[in-house]
Formats: structure tokens, sequence, C-alpha cells
């Protein structure tokens, strides 16, 4: 049994993707104890934890911009060197890699390279520190975990990364998203002000990589050829959003609802109530509200790049997330098709089978025995 130390910061301080999949990803570690698992955080105070996580914890009791500066920019191994004393493997979940002590083993999980295939998604200042932190990392890392076999191409692509060092994990999807009764999903939609017309539904950050704004145009084609439907768009605030702020603003967008940050517990029943789901991202390193929208039964549209394809595994419809006339045609083929959405439905629930996060946790522990057997030179 190795002692392994797992970057546990965005699982505490990130609401959208990547803080999602780091706390179930710890959550079907903790539960395999394949291996002495502890959890690593930094600031100043403490990052609070849940009351009912009781799992060994280490704090770095300093500010992280501080750390960063220290890690990322001068290539100072304190304090990272003294807090991870005694571990075997040290699991970085968010990009980057600390300097670290001479042996110990090291895991990065790269979740995307949206810094480079959708930079104008983006703010400078991320881009600028990803593209600094990840060549190093990747390069660095004894084994490179990734979640798509989209996003190992694109880091073989890009920075010539050994394949075999790569370890792509399949997401898993929660046992709360599943069909539900017709009416606990209608009542918990209407707490959300979406009674009476269908909707499309849609979860992410609000930001610019998520193409809301030519998602807004889609569903204004249907209405403005007499459909009655409305979006709603589920997802705390980000950045880059004048646009899209004003777009759902417009007179013309009063079918438009931002809901806001919505609590994990109300989203299956939100996609219950949906007449389908949308993600028409420009990019994305894997897409996980793809899985919980078809465990949920929902009908799924989505984008033909990335990783998004892999993520559907031929049970959504694809489109060009360019191309605002298909999909508002794919959307429009789902309002006004039932069999179409009984099939897409079906054959989502099938994609989804099997897929558990206890799964996932099986794919790291191998990606972390790799690391241990093979080290870099």
């Amino acid at each position: 049994m190795a002692r392994v130390a797992i970057e546990y910061s965005p699982a505490l301080l990130q609401t959208g993707g990547v803080g999602r999949s780091v706390r179930e990803m710890t959550a079907a570690l903790l539960h395999s104890a394949k291996h002495a698992y502890t959890l690593m955080t930094s600031g100043l105070p403490a990052p609070h934890f849940p009351p009912n996580l009781h799992v060994p914890r280490r704090n770095i009791p300093l500010p992280d911009r501080l750390l960063t500066r220290l890690w990322h920019r001068a290539g100072v191994a304190f304090p990272a060197a003294l807090f991870t004393r005694g571990f075997d493997l040290f699991f970085a979940t968010n990009f980057a890699l600390p300097p670290l002590p001479r042996g110990m083993r090291t895991a990065v999980f790269v979740h995307d390279l949206t810094y480079l295939h959708a930079a104008e998604a983006a703010v400078p200042s991320l881009i600028a520190y990803l593209s600094s932190v990840v060549p190093r990392a990747v390069t660095t890392a004894d084994v490179v975990v990734v979640n798509s076999l989209s996003t190992k191409r694109d880091l073989v692509s890009a920075y010539d990364v050994d394949p075999q060092r790569i370890h792509p994990v399949q997401f898993g999807v929660g046992a709360q998203f599943g069909p539900i009764e017709a009416e606990l999903a209608r009542r918990t939609a209407a707490r959300y002000g979406l009674g009476g017309s269908p909707f499309v539904f849609a979860v992410g950050t609000l930001q610019p990589r998520k193409n809301y704004s030519r998602l807004i145009e889609a569903v204004a084609i249907l209405r403005h050829s007499g459909q009655d439907v409305q979006l709603a768009i589920a997802g705390p605030e980000g950045w880059m959003m004048d646009d899209l702020r004003r777009d759902a603003e417009s007179a013309s967008s009063q079918f438009v609802r931002l809901l806001g940050k919505v609590p994990d517990s109300d989203l299956p029943a939100l996609y219950n109530a949906a007449l389908c789901f949308a993600m028409p991202s420009l990019y994305e390193g894997y897409g996980l509200p793809v899985l919980e929208a078809m465990a949920c039964g929902a009908p799924v549209v989505t984008s033909n790049v990335s990783s998004l394809p892999e993520a559907a595994g031929g049970a959504a419809l694809l489109v060009d997330p360019r191309d605002v006339s298909a999909l508002a045609d794919a959307l429009g083929q789902l309002m006004t098709n039932p069999e179409l959405r009984a099939g897409l439905s079906a054959r989502g629930l099938e994609r989804v089978h099997g897929l558990t996060w206890a799964r996932t946790a099986v794919d790291l522990e191998a990606a972390f025995d790799f690391a241990l057997a093979n080290p870099r030179a």
C-alpha cells in the first residue's frame, strides 16, 4: 500500500467542473482504500472541509497566491517539500505540479487544453498561467491523467508527451442521477420558474466556451417558427460574460432563464423535467453533464468537436457548435419528434450503464501504480 497525497483544494474552492470531478474522484479513491490517502490543501485560514469527510489531511498555511509565485515562478520547493514528506506519490489534481522532493512519484491531472484550442474563451492571465505550468507538469510527471482520448491526443500533439505516460480515466455518473417521478421533476422545475412551457436545459459555468449565446440564438429561431419553448441555464457566473448577459436580458430573449448555481441535489430533477439537454461547447476536456443528462433519460444535443462525441458515445445528436442553424434544427427535431426523443433517451441510458466513480477510482489507481513502477529517469 502506497502513501498518496491528493491535492484537494480545487474540490473545496472551485464550483465548476474541475471542483466537481476532484470531489467525486477523491471520494471514490477513499472508498476503495487501495492506498493510504491524505488530502493536501493550502490557504490561510485553512479551507473548510465538509463535516462528514473524516480522512487524514495536511494544510500548507500560506496564501495560494504566494504559493503560486514560489512554486511556478520562482521554482522554490519550500514548503511543498516539507509538507509532502513521507509520501510515495503526489497526485496534482489541477493542471500544475509544485516542485517536490527528488524521488517522489508524481501524477498530474490535465482536465483540458482550452487555453490552446479555445483561447478566445479564456482570460489572458489564465492562458499565461496554464501555458507556463502545463508543459512543465506533463513533461516531468511520472504519469499524466486525462479524462478523454481527445485530451490525450491534444497533449501528444502539443507537447510530444510519451503516450504511454498518459492514462485516460473514464468519468462516472453519481447514483443520484437517474429517472425520477414526473411530478417531483415538475415541482422542482416550477420552483425555478419553469412551469408550463417545455424547456431546453444547459449546465455549466457562464463563460464563452460554453457557447450559450449561440444556444440562445438557436432557441430564438425555434420560437420565431412558432415553437413554445424556454431555455434554462444552470451555472455560476464565470468570466467574459458581457455578451451573454446582454443576449439573455434583451427584450427578445425573455424566454431565457439564468438559474445561477443550482444545488447538486436539484440537478437530477431538472434533467428529468427538461425537453432535452444541450451542451454546444466550443471545446471540452470531457463533458460530464452529457452523461448526467443521459442517466436521467434526457435526450442530448452536443457538439461534434473535441471530447464531446467521445462522451456522447453515439447516443446524442451532434452539431457544429458554431452553426446556429444546425443547432436550431437539432433542437427542433427533438421538439417535434417524440419517437426521436424516446430513442435518444433509451440510447443514453444504455450509454451510461456501468459508468460509476468506483470504476474511475480503479482507472486512477492503475495510473498511480504505473507511476510508482515506472518513474522517469
